[in-house]
């Protein structure tokens, strides 16, 4: 079998740490395109301002801000898997309209088990208080963080196993 040299992806491709570039747009004098096209060749992290997700701080993530719903939720997968643990979508707050004015993203151990009369499998759920919060400011029509919780009250996994073995696509999110 032939193997196309470009179709051969190099481990650096899958660092999380690198693939998900954020940053917070308020006193920020990088234009989004610039965000957008930033590469390890192209610009360093200094000169635009850009933290990659393990470098982040707490105060950096209450400061983020995201152009629509999804890139808030793939920015928290990302940061989840990169911290080892796993996201799932939770609350939705909508207008009058039906559109999504808010969302709670939290690690999929937040809650308690539902009772159910089927045999009970073993527990996943352990009221885990990690979370993001983004709510849309119609103002200026982008998503602010308005809750970010850190701690985790469970063990976390690793990096690699997360993102190879959590069983979910990295875009688990939609």
């Amino acid at each position: 079998m032939f193997i196309n040299e470009d179709d051969v992806k190099n481990d650096s491709d899958n660092d999380l740490g690198d693939d998900f570039d954020y940053q917070p747009i308020a006193e920020d004098d990088a234009e989004d395109d610039d965000v957008d096209s930033l590469d390890s060749t192209s610009k360093s992290e200094e000169v635009c301002g850009v933290k990659r997700i393990a470098d982040l701080m707490v105060e950096d993530i209450w400061n983020l801000e995201f152009r629509t719903e999804d890139e808030a939720c793939q920015f928290y997968n990302a940061y989840s898997c990169w911290h080892g643990f796993v996201m799932r979508k939770d609350d939705v707050v909508r207008d009058n309209q039906g559109s999504i004015i808010s969302r709670q993203l939290v690690c999929n151990k937040e809650g308690w088990r539902n009772v159910r009369s089927r045999e009970a499998r073993s527990l996943t759920r352990t009221k885990c208080p990690a979370r993001l919060r983004v709510k849309l400011d119609y103002g200026y029509g982008i998503w602010k963080v308005s809750c970010f919780v850190e701690s985790h009250n469970h063990d976390l996994t690793p990096p690699p196993i997360c993102a190879s073995g959590s069983g979910q696509s990295s875009s688990h999110c939609h």
